[in-house]
């Protein structure tokens, strides 16, 4: 049976819930990706975290200090802060990065460079920059016109010839707004700045190959490489910069010591070359919580406090939301009109999921997922309160309990 003629009864063309509902941030299915996302569910959070990176706060934890689970509704929240602000567009940048364990915040720094590469944040920052230089230096290598047609080549940029915008001396060009970018700005490093311009104007895709080689060379590390990046980008327009590093719990949780020490040196180097220009969400779980209280973590902590003016604390799923979640993702698949916009299910059995579940978001929607797949194995039957006690394992993972409201 195809996939949408085994849930057609229920009036949806596929199962709307996630089987493992984890998020992926470019997983091309939108029960993954956090693209399927309720605002009213977790409006005071959005509300505080859009208050405090308005306020360009340098580190803002997303948190559950209640539970000692995953699940809980951080990572959504963060990706969904995280598409608002890159739809808006504008002069600030929004990057996300799914940390993973054994990062540091020197190899995060990496991976954000990374994605500026990719997504042409830098190579609209050079191109910028030399239209500026164009303007602004005394003599300079390029015409102001051709700089303008540099500056209109959209993203990506596979090779530049120097030739089709009116530059004759391409190592003059090279070194001439090199000069220029680092008397604009002083604390931008000569070395760095020139490997943007050698290679972006040359040959873009070089550029992730090209910096580690210089960084080696000066003996200076990823987060010194994010500073130049920053101070580059500034001067190619962009006045702001949020970072979203999800799952940051993977970096900090079981660490101790001297990595402790560590990761809370780097992070601190961090937001201090980021200070005023950059703003990074994190999430973290209470297990990296209590990690980071630690003694090695202090030197982060004296920088970005764990208190009321650095964290979004998420709350747990009551059961009404519960109800409101499962409508947001039933609308999104369905084929016709049921009687009930949360047909299948009916309130008591999305109650009891949620109860089992204690309101851990992502177990809800696996509780979600088996019940329709058990429905459609059954034959499409009303997943009712009895139907869920006949089916209980199965759906929730537990033995039902000897005593079960059944009215």
């Amino acid at each position: 049976m195809a996939s949408s003629d085994r849930y057609r009864p229920y009036y949806l063309a596929d199962n709307p819930f996630p089987a493992d509902p984890a998020l992926i941030i470019n997983h091309p299915d939108r029960r993954y990706n956090g693209s399927i996302f309720n605002e009213e569910l977790f409006a005071a959070e959005l509300d505080l975290l859009n208050k405090l990176l308005q306020r360009r706060m340098n580190l803002v934890y997303c948190q559950n200090q209640s539970e000692f689970v995953r699940g809980i509704g951080k990572s959504a929240i963060a990706a969904r802060m995280f598409r608002r602000l890159r739809e808006a567009n504008g002069d600030a940048t929004a990057i996300y990065i799914r940390a993973q364990k054994g990062q540091t915040p020197a190899a995060l720094s990496r991976l954000v460079v990374g994605e500026w590469h990719r997504d042409g944040a830098l190579w609209r920052a050079v191109a910028q920059c030399v239209e500026l230089y164009a303007v602004e230096a005394d003599a300079p290598a390029i015409r102001p016109d051709g700089a303008g047609m540099l500056a209109r080549q959209k993203w990506p940029v596979d090779r530049v010839d120097l030739r089709s915008f009116l530059v004759y001396n391409p190592v003059r060009l090279v070194n001439s707004v090199t000069d220029w970018a680092c008397r604009t700005a002083p604390n931008l490093s000569p070395e760095i700045a020139e490997v943007f311009f050698q290679t972006y104007l040359s040959v873009p895709r070089e550029f992730l190959t090209a910096y580690p080689k210089t960084l080696r060379k000066m003996k200076a590390d990823e987060i010194e490489m994010l500073r130049n990046a920053v101070v580059l980008m500034g001067l190619g327009g962009y006045t702001y910069h949020y970072l979203f590093f999800d799952q940051f719990e993977e970096v900090v949780s079981g660490t101790r010591g001297r990595d402790l020490m560590k990761i809370a040196a780097e992070m601190r180097r961090l937001l201090e070359v980021g200070l005023g220009l950059v703003s990074i969400v994190v999430t973290l779980h209470p297990g990296a919580i209590i990690s980071l209280q630690a003694p090695e973590g202090q030197e982060l902590l004296t920088l970005a406090p764990l208190d009321t003016r650095h964290c979004v604390d998420v709350r747990s799923l009551s059961a009404a939301d519960a109800q409101a979640l499962a409508i947001t993702y039933l609308k999104e698949f369905r084929t016709g009109e049921p009687g009930t916009p949360l047909f299948p299910l009916t309130p008591e059995s999305i109650t009891r999921i949620h109860e089992v579940a204690e309101g851990n978001a992502r177990e809800v929607l696996r509780g979600f997922n088996l019940a329709i797949e058990e429905g459609a194995d059954a034959g499409h039957p009303l997943i009712t309160l009895e139907f869920l006690h006949a089916k209980h394992a199965e759906i929730t993972g537990r033995i039902s309990p000897n005593r079960i409201s059944l009215a």
